[in-house]
């Protein structure tokens, strides 16, 4: 176990630290340290000895160096195994009496299967992973780290199995592999503008999602508690994995979740959440991102717990770009947002819905509303133009009235929707630059007509030239405009 005697204190200690040297310190480095290498056993040479060195191993791209009493437990300082890597391969190494492993990574590094026995770094007291790198685990290999050890800061890439027996904290998760949480806690704090993305299983557990940038998960974790504080998670399902269902515990959203479509194709599926129990702080952002031509039938959160919208809370419904919508005159919009599956209570609190895509051109006074054991969205039908408000030109109201007249034709292709979808997101974000874009619409389509009687024209005439000719006319009484 790890003790914090007072706040700020680090599992890693400053090189510099007025902590006191504990009496067994030399234990956190042993002198002997096997390991497994192209195939053979071998061992690593510590302190001078017989055997590998770190850099003959990794070509120079990590080192190996004894640190001082650098590790910290229960207010005492121990001695450890400390490796740097930088883009490099991690050696495979293990230890038959205990001790303490210090990774520090940065670049992508990676380890391969390690041993058939005990996995990788297995026999140390404690493994402590630092850094801003990347850990790949590749497919087979397993790790599997102590109550005592710890992982800070670095991306994992996950293709075989990490086995946590203590909290972790990650920059992010990729991978397909196998995260078994063991009932603890797993962070992932994505840096602003990175985002990550996995595929594999996720244990019993808590994964917490913070930070500036995205994580998204494509696979179910039943009995994974999801919570989002202040970061982005995205859910996307595979249409090809249970219809893009996703399973998890329970869900306390309060950063920004994003329930994305398994794709952005004509035949993606609409993503469904299955969970027990979801809650929807204050201040928190839910984002349903749907294929219009998909099911619109199913609820898209399906909880066997208790829905709890919070005072506050914001959620905002679109649609895939380039996708058409199936659109009836005279039809309001009702989708079932959330439905209780199983016991429980709904309580939906004070809340802003805005819509986006295409339901932006179809649809106003987009609502929420708790109807018996759903969360409902209820819209009216859009029968007024309207893009044309934010018009200020002859040609620009052209162009609104053009547009709104061929998406209410039932003739919409996917040139038109990526249009639309392009104008409504302007309307939310930039509604200034909606008369410039519509005027260049109405541009356009003068253009296009032009370019059409012209080439009606000259079909017309190539075709009085072939019929004269046919006729057996003199080519000299054939007017050389034909």
């Amino acid at each position: 176990r790890l003790y914090y005697d007072y706040a700020g204190l680090a599992v890693i200690a400053p090189s510099d630290s007025k902590l006191p040297l504990a009496a067994g310190a030399s234990h956190g480095a042993p002198d002997y340290l096997p390991l497994w290498h192209n195939g053979e056993y071998g061992q690593l040479a510590v302190s001078g000895g017989e055997g590998y060195t770190v850099p003959e191993l990794t070509g120079g791209k990590a080192s190996e160096e004894g640190a001082y009493g650098r590790f910290c437990w229960d207010g005492e300082l121990y001695h450890c195994i400390h490796i740097k890597a930088d883009a490099s391969y991690v050696p495979s190494l293990c230890s038959t009496s205990g001790g303490i492993l210090w990774l520090e990574l940065s670049g992508d590094c990676w380890a391969d299967t390690g041993w058939d026995e005990i996995g990788h770094f297995g026999g140390f007291d404690t493994v402590v992973i630092t850094g801003s790198g990347t850990l790949k685990l590749a497919q087979g290999s397993s790790l599997e780290l102590a109550a005592s050890s710890s992982m800070d800061g670095v991306l994992l890439e996950l293709d075989g199995q990490l086995t946590a027996n203590s909290d972790g904290n990650v920059s992010g998760l990729t991978g397909a592999g196998a995260l078994t949480l063991n009932g603890h806690n797993f962070t992932v704090n994505a840096a602003q503008g990175a985002a990550h993305v996995y595929e594999g299983s996720l244990g019993e557990g808590t994964l917490t999602v913070t930070g500036g940038g995205s994580q998204t998960l494509r696979a179910s974790g039943v009995d994974t508690d999801l919570n989002i504080d202040g970061g982005n998670l995205v859910l996307q399902g595979k249409a090809d994995t249970d219809g893009a269902a996703l399973t998890y515990a329970a869900l306390e959203n309060r950063g920004h979740l994003t329930i994305q479509a398994s794709d952005n194709a004509i035949s993606a599926f609409n993503t469904t959440l299955k969970v027990d129990g979801a809650t929807f702080g204050s201040n928190s952002t839910t984002t349903f991102t749907l294929n219009s031509d998909g099911n619109l039938t199913e609820s898209f959160i399906q909880s066997s717990g208790s829905i709890v919208v919070e005072n506050g809370a914001s959620f905002h419904v679109t649609t895939l770009p380039g996708i058409n919508i199936t659109w009836n005159p005279g039809n309001p919009m009702e989708l079932s947002l959330m439905e209780l599956t199983g016991t429980g209570d709904i309580t939906l609190g004070d809340n802003t819905l805005t819509v986006g895509g295409l339901f932006l051109t179809y649809y106003k006074n987009a609502h929420l509303v708790h109807e018996g054991n759903k969360i409902l969205l209820k819209a009216e039908e859009q029968t007024d133009n309207p893009y044309a408000v934010l018009t200020d030109t002859a040609n620009s109201l052209a162009g609104a009235n053009l547009v709104w007249g061929a998406a209410r034709s039932g003739q919409v292709d996917q040139y038109l929707t990526g249009f639309l979808s392009a104008i409504n997101d302007d309307l939310i974000n930039n509604p200034g630059s909606v008369s410039r874009k519509m005027a260049a619409a109405a541009g356009s389509t003068v253009t296009s007509l032009s370019m059409a009687q012209r080439d009606a024209l000259r079909d017309q005439m190539s075709w009085l030239r072939n019929r004269t000719n046919q006729m057996g006319v003199n080519p000299a009484y054939i007017n050389e405009d034909l």
